[in-house]
């Protein structure tokens, strides 16, 4: 099994990105690619604005939406409204080979 944590820096913000990789049972590496942030929006604008060519899949809570990217196969977003000014943002990447 592999992990690492990473920082990445884009020109509006940072976030923590995580990758995993581990040998599945036909001797294949499934991987999958984390990365957390925040952006200084409400989450109902973050879907409007910045997801919203994602489809909606659900709510893991009252306060949390689950979104599935329609042009990247496998990466859903996970937006949860902060303090009612702040959405963290968490996105996930699964790919098994």
């Amino acid at each position: 099994m592999f992990n690492a944590l990473a920082v990445a820096e884009y020109r509006d913000r940072g976030s923590h990105v995580t990758f995993h990789g581990v040998v599945n049972s036909q001797g294949r590496c499934d991987t999958s690619v984390t990365e957390s942030f925040v952006l200084q929006t409400s989450c109902s604008d973050a879907r409007h604005e910045a997801f919203s060519k994602w489809d909606f899949q659900g709510k893991l809570n009252q306060n949390t939406m689950v979104l599935s990217s329609k042009r990247v196969e496998g990466k859903q977003a996970f937006l949860t409204d902060q303090f009612g000014l702040l959405c963290l943002v968490t996105t996930r990447q699964v790919v098994s080979s």
